[in-house]
């Protein structure tokens, strides 16, 4: 799959859930795996047909200026909600790190890769031989599913006994 990458994104952020992190911004370093939104772009060589990075980048740092995060699970999500959403990006990899935040230059991060929803005209063919998918399966093997008719009813199982 073709990606475009952002690699070591310098953002100050409002992060962090303990006191002395509510006090000021910190410095996270983002790096973007972006999923390239569809194959025009190689022969139209227009950036509107392709993700712009230099729109990624100011868009990212106007959301992490604007709403303080907790954890960088929510700041990640909140990444990669912006990236499929409003960049059209079929997916995404989003890793943060919190550079020193347990001191001596340890440095503490979260990577997530999520995608888009499938598209509204992207459609499952029906199966045909209506097998229920899930718990309820074994009531309809059971035979204590169908009535016969192609119609399913609920019916409870007898309790099953443990031998003491």
């Amino acid at each position: 799959m073709d990606k475009i990458f952002l690699s070591g994104l310098r953002v100050e952020a409002m992060i962090g859930i303990y006191p002395h992190e509510r006090t000021s911004s910190r410095p996270v370093e983002i790096d973007l795996e972006i999923g390239v939104p569809g194959e025009r772009v190689y022969q139209s060589g227009d950036v509107a047909d392709t993700v712009d990075y230099a729109a990624v980048s100011e868009r990212i740092r106007a959301e992490l200026a604007r709403v303080r995060f907790g954890l960088l699970e929510q700041m990640s999500e909140a990444i990669a909600n912006i990236l499929l959403e409003e960049f059209g990006s079929p997916w995404v990899r989003v890793t943060i790190v919190k550079p020193g935040a347990l001191g001596d230059g340890v440095k503490v991060g979260v990577s997530i890769e999520r995608r888009a929803p499938k598209s509204r005209t992207a459609r499952v063919a029906p199966r045909r031989n209506r097998v229920p998918v899930g718990p309820d399966y074994r009531i309809f093997v059971s035979g204590r599913f169908d009535r016969g008719d192609g119609s399913a009813s609920h019916v409870p199982l007898p309790p099953t006994r443990v031998p003491t």
